[in-house]
């Protein structure tokens, strides 16, 4: 042992009255014939007070913090404060267990870059003659609400936050006394780092959510395209029948660029202002048989988020 202690400061001690009881602080010297030892070697001398012992006179107040601070430069003389308050079992076994403190919660925002197709008031963007812009993307800043939560965890999944990562709640989820309606939180990652502590291995796990009012799974897009049913008679025929049709210019050749469709598959006719009416589509594939669930495409899968045991 190169770490040897030479005695309290007994003219250092102080004591605080404050509402939950007595803070006590206590001071030692120490020294080391070794500059090499660290902080950590001088507080952990086993004649000091170490967290969760009782203050002498009070056994009421407990050691909540050990500080040690270097003297001499060359690191041979040290001073260590113990410090003592009233601390309740969980907080003692919050000190000494990392996998026992609470998670650290942060709200914030992120603003992305979202294409649109219509303005404010549910217009769509067009050009002079009514027509949607082929070669123009027109975007919007939407700024959307995060949640990081940062937890100490006994083990790390990477099966689960590949399992969670993008996708939505299947549910109401509570989390921080707030809500988020079904589809409307995102899981954007699950991260985890590795370290050690009070003797074990534990894991720091990042959880980051992005939030969406109306919901991740609301898509509508346009309907436009190169290729529409319509009723023709063929030739030599005396029935219509429903074929694919290819859209061509006035010479008959075919178009490079998607013209609107009327949303039953049709081509949309222009209104007489001579503009188009467009239709956007925001039916799902497969309809859910849940009144309450996603009303646009589909594009994330559901889960339940309760299972993440987030605290």
């Amino acid at each position: 042992m190169t770490v040897k202690l030479i005695g309290e400061a007994l003219d250092e001690r102080t004591a605080e009255q404050t509402f939950q009881g007595t803070r006590y602080t206590r001071t030692f010297k120490l020294l080391t014939t070794d500059p090499s030892d660290d902080a950590y070697h001088v507080r952990m001398h086993p004649d000091l007070p170490h967290i969760g012992d009782s203050y002498p006179e009070d056994s009421l107040s407990i050691v909540s913090r050990v500080i040690a601070d270097p003297l001499a430069d060359d690191g041979t003389k040290w001073l260590v404060r113990v410090e003592y308050g009233y601390l309740d079992a969980r907080d003692v076994q919050m000190q000494q267990n990392p996998l026992m403190r609470p998670p650290r919660v942060r709200w914030g925002q992120v603003t992305e870059k979202e294409e649109v197709t219509v303005d404010l008031y549910g217009r769509p963007i067009v050009n002079s003659a009514g027509v949607a812009f082929n070669n123009v993307v027109l975007e919007r800043d939407v700024s959307r609400p995060t949640l990081v939560v940062v937890q100490n965890q006994q083990t790390f999944s990477v099966n689960q936050a590949n399992t969670f990562v993008n996708t939505v709640n299947n549910d109401i989820w509570w989390y921080d006394a707030n809500y988020s309606l079904r589809g409307q939180a995102k899981v954007k990652s699950i991260t985890g780092e590795k370290f050690y502590e009070a003797g074990m291995a534990c894991w720091t796990v990042t959880y980051e959510f992005h939030f969406k009012g109306d919901g991740w799974n609301s898509i509508q897009v346009r309907d436009m395209g190169r290729t529409a049913i319509a009723l023709v008679l063929p030739p030599g025929g005396s029935k219509k029948q429903l074929v694919w049709q290819k859209a061509t210019d006035e010479y008959g050749n075919e178009v490079a660029e998607d013209v609107p469709l009327n949303g039953a598959g049709g081509w949309l006719e222009p209104n007489e202002d001579g503009v188009f009416d467009y239709v956007y589509l925001s039916k799902q594939p497969d309809p859910d048989p849940d009144p309450d669930g996603p009303k646009g495409y589909v594009r994330y899968h559901e889960m339940d988020f309760t299972l993440l045991d987030l605290r």
